[in-house]
């Protein structure tokens, strides 16, 4: 997190299948630089008219991290390397911890559980849990803070529940989504920028790992039913972000886990929701994830969605699986830059580029029209395949 920073000047006026990958990254058998941003005309209701005219807050976010088994042994590879005991991630994000870092806010999609103690993190098929030293990476790597709400939520069931923003938290990160226990349950991260207070929410397509959008949650942990968007509806999530902007809180984003696996289109879900909550004052940018390829970004009524921001750390990639291709390496860090206005918050984006280097033990790069210029290209063409999106591309 960089420090916020006002502006000298006022200012006068920003669905999935139920199983992500097998532990290798492969889908399950049955599944076949400094940019000027495009600045938006609108505004956000805000109840911080304490906050100075022109002061900006930057916002960005990352796709999906999935710890494969294949990129869990690398990472052992690379402790052993460093005489490191466990796990060493941070060679992974060392490239993109410059990008990460520019933000005033920048949050993970944690995708799975991760154990506290590294215990029980072999697993066949579709389960997962990420060694603790994950949350620890993605906190050196910029990341101040993640969503945890996912498919993939309840893979270690009531244990992972509880001991993945545990897991979080310790390393100094945010956390989002799902909760240990009802405490807490529906409330906001949130994060202080200089005056300007902002919340993130976060919300899956299933908990529990069903085909398809579903508001069904454990039993044992009712509470789960903060985390879904099916379970919470648009009036749910509009109530949140409604109670948290009473709370203080300047800008709310929410963070959805949506749409169809390796499908570049979003759903009517997707645009239904966007449309919906980006119409009310009470939420300002949505961003996406869960689709494994990059999904196009939108500008509605002045504000941002990003529908899918791809993998931003996975084995998913060419030659992993049939179904899967190099836009499966892909990623994106986009950035809502807000600016505090006469009547509220103006917004302009832009977005970085990422793509995972699979055969180079998963390192991940910011990619250019100069680095990797055909990911690059792949990437610009996805974000503005519905020929509205306002934000400009880095590099």
């Amino acid at each position: 997190m960089r420090r916020l920073l006002p502006v000298a000047a006022c200012l006068s006026g920003v669905v999935a299948l139920g199983a992500c990958s097998n532990d290798s990254g492969r889908p399950p058998a049955a599944v076949a630089p400094s940019v000027k941003a495009s600045s938006t005309k609108g505004s956000s209701a805000s109840p911080s008219s304490q906050v100075a005219t022109g002061t900006t807050v930057t916002v960005a976010a990352s796709g999906d991290i999935l710890i494969h088994g294949p990129v869990r042994r690398n990472a052992a590879a690379f402790a052993k390397q460093n005489g490191k005991a466990g796990y060493d991630f941070d060679p992974m994000f060392a490239p993109v911890k410059a990008a990460l870092s520019k933000a005033d806010v920048t949050i993970c999609q944690q995708e799975t559980p991760i154990s506290a103690n590294d215990a029980n993190l072999e697993h066949t098929g579709l389960v997962y849990n990420a060694p603790r030293e994950i949350a620890t990476a993605e906190k050196k790597a910029g990341f101040d803070g993640c969503s945890f709400a996912s498919n993939h939520t309840w893979d270690m069931q009531l244990a992972g529940v509880q001991q993945t923003p545990t897991t979080l938290k310790k390393a100094g990160l945010k956390v989002a989504g799902a909760t240990p226990t009802a405490s807490g349950a529906g409330e906001p991260a949130t994060y202080q920028v200089g005056e300007v207070k902002v919340a993130q929410f976060a919300y899956a397509y299933s908990v529990i790992n069903k085909a398809g959008p579903s508001p069904e949650v454990p039993s044992s942990a009712p509470w789960l039913a903060d985390a879904s968007w099916p379970a919470e509806g648009v009036k749910g999530i509009l109530a949140e972000a409604k109670k948290a902007k009473e709370d203080g809180a300047d800008i709310v984003v929410i963070s959805m886990h949506w749409g169809k696996e390796y499908q570049q289109a979003p759903t009517s879900d997707q645009t239904t929701y966007a449309k919906q909550l980006l119409a009310s004052p009470y939420v300002d940018a949505i961003y996406g994830a869960h689709a494994h390829v990059i999904q196009p970004c939108s500008t509605l009524n002045g504000k941002y969605v990003f529908y899918g921001m791809g993998n931003f750390l996975s084995n998913q990639g060419q030659g992993q699986a049939s179904i899967l291709t190099d836009a499966n390496a892909d990623g994106v860090i986009p950035t809502v830059t807000f600016t505090r206005t006469a009547t509220g918050w103006s917004q302009s984006a832009t977005y970085q580029p990422t793509h995972v280097d699979i055969p180079a033990r998963h390192i991940i790069h910011t990619t250019s029209p100069t680095q990797n210029p055909t990911a690059y290209s792949r990437v610009v063409k996805a974000m503005d395949s519905l020929g509205n999106c306002q934000a400009k591309p880095a590099g």
